[in-house]
């Protein structure tokens, strides 16, 4: 009984403080509308024929139908808004349109305007549209204040009901990833040094709702720092029904080499992630081509097989170069450092790793005094890496001192390189080749 009272009681408050239940205002405004021919057309030239408001908390869909008679035919035209009410503001426009009262409804998250007419018995496509505000006109400044209280009490009942405001009002478009290819500028499926090609992704909307808010993320799983591309392209909208094509330029940089590169290509909608696919491009370069020939020509000179290992490395400021390999399945660019004694991690970078699972605490195997840039003397923990993987070529068990530093430099020392054997720098070409 307490609970039905409690009910009773919440319920007339309600009442008390609206004057009306949502349906009693619905059906009000409904009528209003309908009754006194209220939408954004010239009254001359289209009726209204019906009129259908929705309420789904937070959002508010009002449908016009309107037609115009002719001689030969009557011509139709529907019309519907869709708006967060949470995000909006109603009041009186500075406009003046006909000599009517316009009502301006504006919206931060944007109105979503449809429109679909028939003309003399032929059927136009719908445009739609996202604005910023939309306009209601009446002939009586009486009609302008009933609409106005109206959307104003929906308002009311949509903050009562504590629901969350959208971040747009196109919450029901459902977007699926339909394909993402690679298209080269010669056709020949081949990106070469210094072209650009094309990473085309595919997405469609399978619902009449519009998306906003979509957006692509590009990353090379390897991060040569070979091509230059948006990693982040926002899409403005993808249309009802609508198979949008994104086109991402990638250029490839003068030192490519000929090898395959693979990229991850995320399709985001309102923030969450809606695919991920992964695409290969096979880069080519004439040039070093050419050296490769030479090299393998010159050992075949000698009738010894090359089987030397080149890897890659990137020139930095001054003499300092970069190699980039896998720790544990981790991507990481580290510092080529004959000088370091151990393969080095910041703070930061480790503990990193150890959220992430590419390092447990099993691996932790003991600490080590060492000397810093500036000279002084720290202890760091001392870990055991089981896998680090340079361009194929796979090192096990190297140990790595953890620098007590979230900015220090990843090197890769002594403990890595004594495990290489053999190996050749060539600083003009930067690479490193493992002589076998």
């Amino acid at each position: 009984m307490k609970k039905i009272f409690l009910f009773l009681v919440m319920t007339s408050i309600t009442i008390m403080c609206y004057g009306q239940s949502k349906s009693e205002i619905i059906d009000e405004l409904q009528y209003t509308l309908l009754n006194y021919n209220i939408w954004p057309y010239p009254k001359s030239v289209y009726k209204l024929k019906s009129v259908y408001v929705d309420y789904k908390a937070p959002k508010l869909t009002i449908s016009f139908l309107g037609e115009t008679k002719r001689i030969y035919s009557t011509d139709y035209l529907s019309n519907s808004i869709c708006f967060d009410l949470l995000n909006s503001n109603f009041k009186k426009s500075i406009y003046t349109i006909y000599n009517d009262y316009p009502i301006e409804i504006s919206c931060k998250s944007g109105i979503d305007v449809k429109k679909r007419e028939t003309i003399n018995g032929r059927e136009f496509d719908s445009s739609n549209e996202l604005c910023d505000s939309y306009h209601l006109t009446c002939r009586s400044e009486a009609i302008y204040n009933r609409i106005l209280n109206a959307l104003q009490n929906l308002q009311a009942y949509a903050k009562e009901e504590k629901v969350k405001s959208s971040r747009n009002i196109l919450d029901d478009a459902v977007l699926s990833v339909q394909k993402v290819s690679f298209i080269s500028p010669d056709e020949s499926g081949k990106l070469k040094a210094n072209q650009t090609g094309c990473i085309k992704v595919e997405i469609q909307n399978s619902e009449y709702s519009n998306a906003v808010d979509v957006s692509c993320i590009v990353q090379e799983t390897n991060k040569s720092e070979l091509f230059t591309y948006d990693q982040y392209t926002s899409v403005d909208r993808i249309g009802g029904n609508e198979t949008k094509i994104i086109n991402i330029p990638i250029k490839a940089s003068e030192n490519v080499d000929n090898n395959t590169y693979q990229f991850e290509v995320k399709v985001l909608y309102k923030g969450s992630l809606i695919n991920k696919k992964n695409i290969d491009i096979t880069a080519s370069n004439p040039k070093k081509q050419q050296t490769v020939s030479k090299q393998q020509a010159s050992s075949s000179k000698i009738g010894v097989p090359n089987r030397n290992k080149i890897i890659h490395m990137r020139k930095m400021n001054g003499n300092t170069y970069l190699i980039s390999c896998k720790v544990n399945g981790l991507p990481l660019d580290f510092v080529f450092d004959t000088g370091a004694a151990h393969v080095t991690l910041s703070r930061k970078q480790a503990q990193f790793m150890l959220k992430n699972g590419y390092l447990s605490k099993s691996d932790i195997i003991g600490s080590s005094s060492y000397k810093t840039a500036s000279g002084d003397i720290s202890t760091g923990m001392v870990v055991k890496l089981k896998k680090i993987d340079i361009n194929g070529l796979v090192l096990t068990n190297v140990e790595a001192a953890i620098i007590n530093s979230d900015s220090a430099p990843l090197l890769l020392g002594q403990s890595a390189l004594s495990k290489l054997g053999k190996i050749q720098i060539d600083f003009r070409n930067s690479t490193l080749t493992i002589i076998r």
